[in-house]
């Protein structure tokens, strides 16, 4: 497997707000599943406004472990219907590069927590 050489990931903030007075925008969980030469960014999410509670931030509600087995007991019949990667059936769930999106009330902004994978690493001998 090819490993990403830059994973960029830009988020936008809108001026409008929702009724909570939240930014119109989501948090949620993440997996890069490869996809012959590129990456595919497969995402669960959730409206700001429906997020739960975390310290002093707003979450995804679910986890990757559990969002990871719904979409296995789909097959791949089932995945290919709601346009996921088939690969899901055969790997679990930390086999690919995964991470999180949090907002943080206070500071009003994202925060991204990313998979610290092997893939994600520079080559052996990039690394000299």
């Amino acid at each position: 497997m090819k490993p990403l050489q830059h994973l960029r990931i830009w988020i936008s903030f809108m001026p409008h707000c929702d009724s909570h007075g939240l930014p119109d925008a989501f948090v949620g969980i993440f997996w890069g599943i490869p996809d012959g030469q590129t990456y595919t960014l497969v995402l669960d999410r959730t409206p700001l406004s429906e997020a739960e509670p975390y310290g002093e931030a707003l979450t995804h509600p679910r986890g990757h472990y559990e969002v990871w087995e719904q979409w296995r007991r789909l097959g791949p019949a089932g995945l290919a219907r709601r346009n996921l990667p088939t690969a899901i059936v055969w790997h679990e769930y930390e086999h690919f590069p995964r991470g999180r999106v949090v907002y943080r009330i206070r500071e009003q902004h994202f925060i991204v927590y990313a998979d610290r994978s092997e893939v994600c690493r520079e080559p052996a001998e990039a690394r000299s």
